[in-house]
């Protein structure tokens, strides 16, 4: 399998440089991009607010008309690249968003969400919703630097021997075959069968080394900082151009008010993320 179909998301506000890195992504690849550009809707006046029906419904129409013109700014830019792309826009309500999201990632490959769209926490979480909870495909997160890339040299598996984590893996098959090289992370292992087995990522590396890759193991003690820093840090020091990783082992309630490994690394990505669940 490969990427033939990527889908970016971007909120009404976005970045032009975001869509001409989408386009390289897609050109890298030699994929279709499929832009899902969201204007968010405001919410109709309740009978305690002051704004009358007509002045919603004009500022509606207003809001309606400036997607439209975006959407067709996104078509001009994008036809100068030469790619196949299409591009789609939408406008929901904030608390439909993740579902519009969802129903059109379930007819890509992976679901690409930019720096800019990634700065909103709203729009950013109705994303992370939409993509990894109810698409069933994987999604791709741009850092602050703009770094995004589906064929990266050095990749990194952040290996706990869940089902998310195996998910991830498996999607990210075959960019870790074309990788020149596959890193096995096991963070603070637990040489058990009920864990980590009792070579802690060996069982993986196997299997990843039938398939041609060229795996190694790195088994990684944390001290003072968490696992989401270890493996920031660890990816970092080697070059890394990906970390693939399965999301939210814990519940999304669990992760927000407690914190977790995905919820850290999605706060503040210290290189691509490749996330599956």
């Amino acid at each position: 399998m490969s990427f033939k179909t990527i889908l970016a998301v971007t909120a009404p506000t976005f970045d032009p440089e975001d869509i001409d890195r989408a386009a390289s992504l897609a050109e890298e690849a030699d994929a279709h991009l499929s832009v899902l550009l969201l204007g968010i809707a405001s919410p109709p006046p309740t009978m305690a607010e002051p704004m009358i029906p007509s002045l919603w419904l004009a500022e509606r129409e207003e809001e309606l008309e400036a997607t439209r013109a975006r959407a067709a700014a996104l078509r001009e830019r994008l036809a100068a690249r030469g790619i196949s792309y299409e591009v789609k826009w939408d406008y929901p309500y904030l608390s439909e968003a993740d579902d519009v999201i969802a129903r059109h990632g379930r007819y890509a490959d992976v679901t690409l969400l930019g720096r800019s769209a990634g700065r909103d926490p709203d729009f950013r979480r109705k994303v992370y919703d939409g993509a990894l909870f109810s698409s069933s495909r994987p999604l791709l997160v741009t850092p602050e630097d703009g770094r995004s890339t589906l064929a990266p040299q050095s990749l990194v598996i952040a290996w706990n021997a869940r089902p998310e984590a195996a998910r991830a893996v498996r999607e990210a098959l075959p960019m870790a075959i074309a990788a020149e090289e596959v890193i096995i992370a096991v963070v603070d292992p637990i040489e058990a069968d009920t864990h980590h087995g009792a070579d802690p990522g060996a069982d993986l590396a196997t299997y990843l080394a039938r398939h041609g890759a060229r795996v190694t193991v790195k088994q990684i003690r944390t001290r003072d900082e968490t696992v989401a820093e270890a493996l920031g840090l660890f990816s970092n020091s080697i070059g890394a151009d990906l970390l693939v990783m399965g999301a939210y082992g814990h519940s999304r309630l669990r992760e927000r008010i407690f914190g977790g490994t995905t919820r850290d690394l999605l706060m503040r990505p210290p290189l691509p993320l490749f996330l599956a669940r």
